[in-house]
This record gives C-alpha cells, sequence and structure tokens, in this order.
C-alpha cells in the first residue's frame, strides 16, 4: 500500500473504518491504523491480474468487463462477470461483444454492427430485445436477429457526464478488466462503488488486483486536466 505522504505499508488488511470516508489498515499487531481514504494513493492486493482476456463490453471511459452478455431493454447491456452483474446504458459504451470469439470492433463516427460473415453496416443502434437489434440506416429502419452479429460498435464520443464528483478510484479486476467508480465505503468485505452512469455496485475486495485513488489528497500530474490550453 501507498499513501499520499509517500509512506509503504505491507502486508497490510484492509478493513471498514469507523466512517465512510475511512478505512482501518490491519497490520496484525495492536490496533489497526484508521486513514481517510483520500489519503491512500495506491492499495495492492497481491492477487494476480489473471489471464488476459478479450473484454465483453469497453466502455467510453476506457473501463472493460468481460462476462455472459445479456440486454435487459432499455438501451442497456448487462454483464455478468466473475465478481458481480453490471448494467450499462449504451450511451456508455465504446463497443459490445456478442460472439464469444470476435474482437471489439473499433469506433468509427457512426454506430455498427459486425455481422456474422464478417460485414459491417453503419447506421444508429436503437434497442436490443428479444434477441433483435433495432437498426437504422439513412430513413430505412430494419430489425436484425442477434445470432446474426458478432459485435456492436457506437459512434466516438466522449462520456454523458464528468465522472469526477466524489473520490473516484480505478479497480484492476484481472484478466484484462477495469472499472472506475466513486468509492463510497466498506461494508465487511466489500467494496461500495458507484459507477459514473449511477447505480451502486458492491465487489468483494478478494477479486480486486488493485486498487488506486485518481484524486485524492496526491493526484498525478497526468491525472489532471488543463485549466486552458496554451499557444
Amino acid at each position: 500500500m501507498l499513501l499520499a505522504d509517500g509512506q509503504t505499508l505491507r502486508d497490510v488488511q484492509v478493513k471498514a473504518g469507523p466512517a465512510p470516508d475511512r478505512v482501518a489498515l490491519d497490520r496484525g499487531m495492536g490496533e489497526p491504523a484508521v486513514v481517510g481514504k483520500d489519503e491512500i494513493l495506491v492499495i495492492d492486493f497481491g492477487k494476480t491480474s489473471g489471464r488476459a482476456a478479450v473484454p465483453q463490453v469497453r466502455l467510453l471511459t476506457g473501463d472493460r468487463f468481460s462476462g455472459k452478455v445479456s440486454f435487459p431493454g432499455g438501451r442497456r447491456v448487462q454483464v455478468g462477470t466473475s465478481w458481480g452483474t453490471v448494467a450499462v446504458p449504451f450511451s456508455w459504451c465504446a463497443g459490445i461483444r456478442v460472439a464469444d470469439k470476435s474482437e471489439l470492433p473499433e469506433q468509427g463516427a457512426r454506430d455498427a454492427l459486425v455481422m456474422s460473415n464478417g460485414d459491417r453496416a453503419e447506421g444508429e443502434i436503437g434497442d436490443v430485445k428479444d434477441d433483435r437489434v433495432a437498426f437504422k440506416v439513412g430513413d430505412t429502419s430494419a430489425s436484425i436477429e442477434l445470432s446474426r452479429v458478432k459485435a456492436l460498435s457506437f459512434a466516438r464520443a466522449e462520456p454523458p457526464v464528468d465522472a469526477a464528483g466524489g473520490l473516484q478510484v480505478q479497480l484492476d479486476l484481472g484478466g484484462g478488466e477495469q472499472l472506475t467508480a466513486r468509492w463510497l465505503g466498506m461494508e465487511g468485505g466489500n467494496l461500495k462503488l458507484r459507477p459514473a452512469w449511477g447505480g451502486e455496485v458492491e465487489l468483494p475486495v478478494g477479486s480486486v488486483s488493485r486498487l488506486e485513488v485518481k484524486n485524492g489528497k496526491l493526484v498525478y500530474l497526468s491525472d489532471l486536466k488543463p485549466s486552458k490550453r496554451s499557444r
């Protein structure tokens, strides 16, 4: 573990603190030390990063998830990962891999469907429900069987809102997975998180390889946004 004041702590077990904004650091001797979450820079949980996998879903933020993909309607994709289930609006998605052996497609200026025969059709993706994709090309609308689609690609865009509110953490979940979210606190052995698209996620500490605080008391220069562009 690396703290914002430069301290490096080894063989520390992270536990819930006396308040949501604090955590207890148990070093196995005496009373656990209590620090603010914003005083933490990096926690390395000692879990191996695991086998690199092609993610099923990639977000506009760069976050990536792997697992069983389903479409509950309402222009959302649901991913059943090894650590829990997340449902993400299409507006946050860069690409969704439907067929297991396909690659996540590159984004273009428009939405696109990569078909099972390798063709790429550009247009506008509506919803996916009842195993069919609503797709519009110009003034023509179509309903395409999901079984004919290898991947969905969404047009290049910025995330719908700035995700800088609250204490933001980036989690390495192994196997190529990454989640960036607001750190709400800890409850038992779970991290309580609020992703930028809303809702809450409880994620077991044991599923995390590395946690990095992005906007605590120490911030990397590369993570700062310039106030204005220099000429």
